[in-house]
């Protein structure tokens, strides 16, 4: 008896939740939570997502999706009301709508596929869902033309959300199947938000063997761009996440680090030397760098703060490395190290006019 009052009540529950998801009123045809007189904001995704978290058949549609996670025998169940959604006059509903796809995924590839990419096909915006990257690089393959038309109209728009995930997706579906060479080979003619969409997600795979020889190369074209000291705060992930290894990439670290975002780099380069490498492993990347530095006055304007605070203490600590070590090699080195320091000398660079003056004192 109390079995069959648990499996009337579930049954009820499960009941409820298609009514509300086919019948609710709320929310009505063209209606947003949102209140705004920007256009671009109401046009945007995140209102999209924000809309079909709050309407009240969005919510249902969600408990539908986390039901079908846990019970998948209820896809058949659930099957008429989900067709329904996907034919929803409310975009709202319909983007709700892909968190019970997900899941189906599992139970019915092909059908889930579909009726995705049918989604966002009714709306770009919809492709700005968080789980649409992981949709696109596993069936690429299977659905290209679909999907790189729609890849292709999500990073050309004008939506920073769209973009970054449909960069996210490009830069990965470069690296496994040799798509979207026409956007990789144009990255000079790209926007900040592409470029930054494309860099952080091939700064990701940097680490990868596999794809690091490829990554690197596509890195050397964005150490080129004009725009490339904005980007700093995505190359600074290429040591915090720790992606280099210096045997492998020590070329790409002397071009990254000699670059225009040198100079903007220097203290998260200096935080990755402290996590236990030795500096004289790195002393021709250093000297490259500070030399690069003190050769282009705009580098010192661009990140005057950065290097005058953390170029000296560099130079004094590989300095100090070098000359207590006995080898010949290191000798160069302690001569490149006070040529640089001569360098900041004359460029009044931090603390180096004053120590060298109390120096001479003494």
């Amino acid at each position: 008896m109390k079995g069959a009052k648990m499996y009337y009540g579930q049954m009820l529950y499960i009941e409820t939740l298609i009514d509300i998801a086919e019948n609710h009123k709320n929310p009505k045809p063209g209606e947003s939570c949102i209140v705004s007189n920007d256009k671009k904001i109401l046009n945007s995704v995140e209102t999209l997502e924000t809309d079909a978290l709050n309407c009240t058949r969005g919510v249902a549609v969600s408990a539908m999706g986390h039901l079908l996670w846990e019970r998948k025998e209820l896809f058949v169940k659930f099957k008429p009301t989900i067709i329904k959604l996907m034919q929803d006059e409310n975009v709202a509903v319909r983007f709700a709508g892909l968190d019970v796809l997900w899941p189906i995924y599992n139970v019915d590839k092909a059908w889930a596929v579909s009726n995705i990419l049918s989604v966002f096909k009714s709306d770009n915006r919809t492709i700005g869902c968080r789980e649409s990257k992981w949709l696109f690089v596993r069936e690429y393959e299977r659905y290209k033309a679909e999907m790189k038309s729609l890849l292709e109209r999500a990073f050309f728009s004008s939506d920073k959300r769209l973009i970054q995930v449909s960069g996210y997706a490009i830069a990965e579906i470069y690296l496994r199947y040799d798509a979207f060479e026409n956007i990789i080979n144009q990255i000079r003619s790209l926007n900040k938000e592409q470029a930054e969409a494309l860099l952080e997600m091939f700064i990701v795979h940097l680490g990868r063997e596999e794809y690091n020889s490829e990554v690197k190369a596509v890195l050397y074209k964005f150490i080129g761009l004009e725009i490339n000291i904005e980007l700093d705060h995505i190359w600074a992930r290429i040591f915090y996440d720790e992606r280099v290894e210096l045997k492998r990439d020590k070329e790409f670290l002397q071009k990254l680090m000699s670059s225009d975002v040198g100079g903007k780099l220097l203290y998260v380069f200096m935080d990755y030397l402290k996590k236990g490498q030795r500096l004289s492993d790195y002393a021709e990347i250093i000297i490259d760098t500070g030399k690069s530095i003190l050769q282009d006055r705009k580098k010192i304007s661009d990140a005057d703060y950065l290097i005058e605070y953390n170029l000296p203490k560099l130079m004094i600590a590989l300095y100090d490395e070098v000359c207590n070590a006995d080898i010949c090699e290191n000798k160069e080195y302690e001569i490149q190290c006070l040529d640089i320091w001569d360098l900041m000398f004359e460029n009044r660079i931090g603390i180096t006019r004053d120590l060298t003056e109390k120096l001479t004192e003494m």
